[in-house]
């Protein structure tokens, strides 16, 4: 028998090579999997974020209604602060605050009107719309609008 030999530096170098065209291949996916993850993240967050301020600017309406000429106004600077608090920066005119005098939407009264005071017995709702931009691809696109709302009965 014959013993043959192989030269392992050739044997080593292709596998080398092959090594690095695999990772040359899946990195692009990784990095692309990875960045879509956070942003996903990010743009959850900012919705949690819409959220808890709609939710504060109805509680903080509610319990400001004594004070009908600037409810609307405070409402809108409570909500505002309340995202501030945790990073998302909402502008005020991205702010709707309305008050309806049924359950069913009907008979609104919105924040830019004359008479903005709002009847015991009947709804106001925030909602609150911002544009999300994303960092991978938010050059070569639009915005992503994220809203939220919240509604409460006045008692």
């Amino acid at each position: 028998m014959k013993n043959i030999q192989r030269t392992p530096s050739h044997s080593l170098k292709r596998w080398r090579g092959q090594a690095l065209v695999e990772f040359a291949l899946a990195l692009p996916l990784v990095v692309f999997l990875v960045l879509g993850a956070l942003e996903f993240g990010r743009a959850f967050q900012t919705k949690i974020v819409l959220e808890n301020a709609a939710r504060e600017g109805v509680h903080n309406f509610i319990y400001d209604i004594d004070d009908a000429s600037n409810s609307f106004n405070n409402t809108k600077a409570a909500v505002v602060a309340e995202a501030a608090n945790s990073g998302v920066t909402i502008l005020s005119d991205k702010i709707v605050v309305q008050c309806f005098t049924d359950t069913n939407g009907n008979g609104s009264i919105d924040s830019g009107e004359e008479d903005p005071g709002c009847d015991n017995g009947s709804t106001v709702d925030v909602t609150i719309i911002v544009d999300f931009d994303i960092a991978v691809i938010g050059p070569f696109t639009d915005p992503m609008p994220i809203s939220s709302n919240a509604r409460m009965f006045i008692p």
